[in-house]
């Protein structure tokens, strides 16, 4: 870093376009003043730090190991949820069908013999 003393009304010249001068001391503070061509920027170092974080892409959130066992967690429960689901669609099933196969066979109406004329005799 190059450190120089100005007093008001100095200048230093950056590049053959760029000229920064002292406009006034007071104190702690000092005016600058920046001539400088239009296509450059010139701004305080905190917009433009500023800018800068909002511009940045926001670095992708590494998962904790707490967030990866909270998803292998739901994943299991899902899994669970989907396992107990099969049992009482299965069970459901196994009823029906028991209930089917020990209903008792129905009985055949008893055989009537024809009517008997009073000329037939047997």
């Amino acid at each position: 870093m190059l450190t120089l003393s100005r007093r008001p009304q100095e200048s230093v010249k950056i590049g053959p376009d760029i000229r920064v001068v002292v406009l006034n001391v007071e104190g702690k503070r000092v005016r600058l003043g920046f001539e400088a061509p239009p296509e450059t920027v010139v701004a305080r170092e905190e917009i433009e730090n500023f800018v800068g974080r909002l511009l940045r892409p926001k670095p992708e959130k590494k998962p904790s190991e707490a967030d990866a066992l909270r998803r292998e967690l739901q994943s299991t429960q899902e899994l669970l949820a989907d396992e107990r689901r099969r049992r009482v669609d299965l069970e459901a099933r196994v009823r029906e069908f028991a209930e089917f196969a020990l209903r008792p066979e129905p009985t055949p109406p008893p055989k009537r013999s024809a009517p008997r004329r009073e000329n037939d005799r047997s």
